[in-house]
């Protein structure tokens, strides 16, 4: 994982522990980075959601 990947993932701690419990469920670290910072925060900003308010638990992600 990149410097810059670990301190937007980091930035907040709530996203940190949902990234935690993200890849309890993977080996694929990259895919699980890449959805977190991707997908899942830009859902977040479009609709004004916190992570806590997140219908997709990280289990449900990765299948």
């Amino acid at each position: 994982m990149s410097e810059y990947d670990a301190g937007v993932l980091t930035d907040q701690k709530e996203i940190a522990l949902y990234f935690e419990e993200v890849i309890q469920h993977t080996k694929n670290y990259k895919a699980a980075t890449n959805w977190v910072m991707g997908e899942i925060k830009s859902h977040l900003n479009e609709f004004a959601l916190e992570i806590h308010e997140l219908k997709v638990t990280p289990k449900i992600l990765l299948r």
